[in-house]
Formats: C-alpha cells, structure tokens, sequence
C-alpha cells in the first residue's frame, strides 16, 4: 500500500489539466441537503433522469461529506487550507473529458448540512436547497415497526449514527446545550431529533445570512424538480424531453432496489407515518426541536410567493 498527499495528486492533475483541451472539471452545478427521508433519493433520481447524457449526480457520497467536516474536530485547523481542500476535492469529482458530454454535476448530501456554511464559503455561488418534511414522519419513518416494542439495542436508525458517539457536530452540540442535555444521556430516539434539529438550524442560520437556499417541502414533490429547482434555482433550461423522462421515473420507487420494492409505484405514505407515530416520537420533538417543521415550511411557503427570488440575485450579481 503506497500513500500519497492529496495536495501534491491534485496539483499534478491541475497541470495535466491545463496542458490538455480535452480535459475540464465543472463546478458543483447544484446542491441538495435534506433532513433525511423527505423525498431527497427520489430528488436525486429525477435529476439524474432529467438529461443522463449530461448529467452526474453524487448521492451520499462520503467524500465530499469528509471533506466540509475535515476542520470538525480540530482547533487548530486553517481555514484557507480547508477551503483549498474542499475545492481540490469537488474539482477531482466535476472532471470529464470534455466530449464526454457532461454538463451539470449535482451532489445530494444528508449529514453535509451541518456543515453547510463551510460548502457555500469554498462556492458562494453554487445554488443549493434544503428538502424537508414533517419532524414526526420522519422520525417515525426511521423504525419500520411501533419503537415502543423494539429493542433499542437491537436497532440503529440511521439518523442515529453518531449516538453516543463523543465527537459530535458543533449544530447537535448547539441543540443539546439549548435543551440542558449531554448526548449520552440520550435515548437513540432523542438523539435522532436532536441529530435533525441540528441540520435544520444549521442550514436556516445559513439562509438567514446569505439570503440563498431553496426550501422544498415534501408535499411539493415531485412537481417542484422541473417546475422551479432545475430552471430557478439551478439555471438549468428545462426542456420538455426533459421533463418527460423526470416523468416518467417519478411513478417509480425510489429506493426499490434497496428495499425489493424495484419497478414499484412511488406513492406518498405520509398517512401511513401520521398513524404511527409514537408517544416517545412526539416527546423527543418536543425536547429538541418544537417547531422546526413550522420554521421550515414558513420559509418555504414565502419562497412559492416569490418563485425567482434566488434567480433575482444570481442575475443582480452577474450585473
């Protein structure tokens, strides 16, 4: 096994860049952080379905993820070379030949959230949104059966990763501080909402300082991809095969393969959450984060009043 700087590998392809036309790399074209199960794998489908020859899409990808975070458990970290980390990085996932054909390269990151602000100080230009749905639906939608008969021990949801983990993310540590909590005082259902609110804030403090950021409801789905994120936000001019092929891929399942649900309907199952949701569900909502969903969606349902906003700046930049 050989080991080699990331910085000496990305120089040397800069160069080799530079001294062959045929090579280009394209700066994130868009961004999609989510709460988690809020529509974002299906999000992430339709635009890869909108134009695939053009189109890359990175869903979850840890690097890029590793890659915000690197200064996360560090005092003493240099924010100049964090940014120039970050950018090498996006700089080797947006390279392509240039006949390849490639046009746009979007990222869809759950846990990226968190460290949202360090993404949008390496690409202040780069569009992004935040996909959210009602708190309960998706901390109900983490268990697939009634938590209060699971062994917690036996089960580890997915927004529970880091659950007693002791390096944990400057947005939870913010979260639990507000609400007198130490994180391994925490049942995984606490810390699951905690883990969201976390996210949430982060990515609101973030719109509250730059005025950036498209809010996107899970009910609007799957409307919203073709109607405002990809021409609005994206500045990608949709045309009608396009829509046609996002379409088409919206009536399947999104995550069929995953779950042996392949070639199924998708349909929205925010009854079937509705009707499930549990008594500790509702309790650790209401420790952590009470009116997140309400936070969300007021500026959400201003951004539907004000469709172009984000395309009004981009242009009163440009000028």
């Amino acid at each position: 096994m050989h080991t080699f700087d990331l910085f000496d590998i990305v120089q040397k392809i800069r160069s080799y860049d530079a001294i062959t036309p045929n090579m280009r790399s394209i700066a994130p074209s868009g961004v999609i952080f989510h709460e988690s199960r809020c529509g974002s794998t299906l999000a992430a489908n339709i635009l890869a379905a909108s134009a695939p020859s053009k189109t890359r899409v990175y869903s979850e990808h840890y690097v890029p993820v590793d890659t915000l975070r690197a200064c996360a458990e560090s005092s003493a970290c240099n924010d100049d070379l964090h940014m120039q980390l970050i950018r090498d990085v996006y700089y080797v996932l947006g390279r392509a030949p240039a006949d390849y054909g490639l046009e746009f390269v979007f990222y869809k990151s759950n846990s990226g959230g968190m460290y949202i602000d360090k993404f949008t100080s390496a690409f202040p230009d780069a569009p992004w949104a935040y996909m959210f749905r009602d708190t309960h639906e998706i901390m109900q939608s983490h268990w697939k059966v009634p938590e209060e008969s699971m062994d917690p021990d036996a089960h580890e949801a997915k927004c529970a990763r880091l659950y007693r983990n002791p390096h944990q993310p400057e947005p939870t540590k913010a979260v639990l501080a507000k609400a007198d909590k130490q994180y391994y005082e925490l049942s995984q259902t606490e810390y699951c909402a905690a883990h969201l609110a976390g996210i949430s804030h982060s990515v609101i403090q973030e719109h509250e300082r730059t005025g950036k950021g498209r809010f996107i409801n899970y009910q609007q789905m799957p409307q919203v991809m073709w109607e405002t994120l990809l021409p609005i936000d994206f500045g990608v001019e949709v045309e009608p095969y396009m829509v046609d092929n996002m379409m088409q891929f919206t009536h399947l399942y999104a995550k069929g393969h995953q779950q042996g649900r392949a070639n199924e309907k998708w349909a929205s199952d925010t009854s079937q959450k509705k009707n499930s949701i549990t008594e500790n569900v509702s309790r650790a909502i209401e420790l952590f984060c009470p009116n997140m969903y309400q936070q969300l969606e007021r500026i959400s349902q201003k951004q539907q009043r004000e469709p172009k906003t984000w395309m009004v700046r981009k242009e009163a930049r440009s000028s």
